[in-house]
């Protein structure tokens, strides 16, 4: 197993997880590509997502096939606006790639939301930090983990 940032700070902490590698074909794959290697319900398998107000960060988690609303996530974060992190300051912000950003490890610790979705279930799947992994652990263990809340963030 690759060891990652995220499955460290994992196993520092004892938290409860498991981590599934597969073989990905491409240095980017949408959220919904990894339904071909993780044959459970897409609602389980999260993605994260970087905002901005252009002076601080904030992540956030939803489901592959939903898409976040900006004036919650704001709102939730108690902001007036926020907007995607342009990509080419991924890396920069939170020392991850495209499609291997995982909430937990990044260069530093940013507020987090989960959308309120993932409690309904016992384990959801989420970035491990590398294309090709991830993480699949009890949402509410990521308390243990990360700043983070579970609200209602999608449209």
């Amino acid at each position: 197993m690759n060891i990652t940032n995220a499955v460290r700070i994992l196993k520092s902490k004892k938290i409860d997880f498991e981590v599934i590698e597969y073989k990905e074909e491409q240095t980017f794959s949408d959220g919904m590509e990894i339904l071909n290697y993780i044959k459970e319900d897409p609602k389980q398998i999260f993605k994260t997502i970087v905002l901005t107000n252009k002076k601080n960060y904030f992540v956030v988690m939803v489901g592959i096939a939903e898409e976040i609303n900006l004036k919650k996530c704001a709102k939730e974060f108690g902001e007036k606006s926020l907007e995607l992190l342009p990509l080419a300051n991924l890396t920069t912000v939170t020392g991850y790639i495209r499609g291997g950003c995982s909430p937990i490890g990044m260069k530093k610790s940013f507020k987090t939301i989960v959308d309120i979705d993932a409690l309904a279930y016992d384990y959801i799947y989420f970035s491990a930090g590398r294309i090709g992994m991830q993480i699949k652990m009890n949402p509410n263990d990521l308390s243990k983990v990360i700043n983070v809340e579970f609200k209602n963030i999608k449209r």
